[in-house]
């Protein structure tokens, strides 16, 4: 509206969706166990996380996070799992120098036919990116049942709301005590579990095709002008 000086009545917010098809909670423990075995992966409780390693999506403030959990939990078998492909300056992310390297385990990519598993397999789902301009990650963990801690800049605030753990991106503090929270407090789990199904439902890509097709209609009336002959 700002930068192109677009009539505010001409523009409409209009979500993305999500295959819901697709991406849902799954309550064989054995169809995640041979996902989660498929890319080599123990078979313990995990924190994921889901993206391209590149700066923007600010793995590191996970990494860290998880090694103040890690430094409570020493001796109780839980990893973070850091799926997606390497991306710029992935690199310096340097993982040889965390106490909790043996528990971090990178996947690479993920085929899109596993991620559904990979998902469900998982404590909570952690998106903490300092930019997004919608966040189709989160959404699918939400419509897996999994809690998720998401940072509160940009679009992830909008997107989950109180239905998930917002952070600060800036503070790797708060994504550790976030994790406590979720590991620690079995009925927070379950609250924020509930929240995501039910928040999840509010996006499918029927209804953004429909809105999308509404809102055409509604601009082209508006802006139509009668034809001079």
């Amino acid at each position: 509206i700002k930068e192109y000086n677009v009539d505010d009545a001409l523009v409409e917010t209009i979500y993305e969706g999500v295959d819901h098809a697709k991406f849902k909670k799954i309550t064989d423990r054995a169809v995640i166990e041979k996902t989660i075995a498929k890319y080599n992966l123990p078979n313990k409780p995990y924190f994921l996380a889901l993206s391209t390693l590149e700066p923007r999506k600010n793995v590191k403030n996970i990494l860290d996070g998880f090694e103040v959990f890690k430094s409570t939990h020493k001796d109780q078998a839980i990893n973070l799992v850091i799926a997606g492909k390497r991306g710029w300056k992935w690199n310096e992310m340097r993982i040889e120098n965390y106490s909790c390297a043996s528990s971090v385990f990178f996947t690479g990519f993920i085929d899109e036919n596993d991620l559904c598993g990979i998902y469900n397999g998982a404590l909570a789902f952690c998106y903490v990116s300092f930019y997004e301009g919608f966040g189709l990650p989160p959404l699918e963990a939400l419509c897996c049942g999994i809690p998720v801690i998401y940072s509160n800049t940009s679009s992830l605030k909008e997107l989950i709301g109180e239905n998930g753990l917002e952070i600060n991106p800036y503070h790797y503090e708060e994504t550790a005590k976030a994790m406590e929270q979720l590991y620690s407090d079995a009925d927070s789990k379950i609250l924020y579990s509930e929240r995501a199904l039910m928040l999840s439902q509010q996006y499918d890509w029927t209804k953004t095709a429909e809105k999308t097709l509404g809102h055409y209609k509604k601009t082209l009336k508006k802006i139509a002008r009668p034809l001079i002959s």
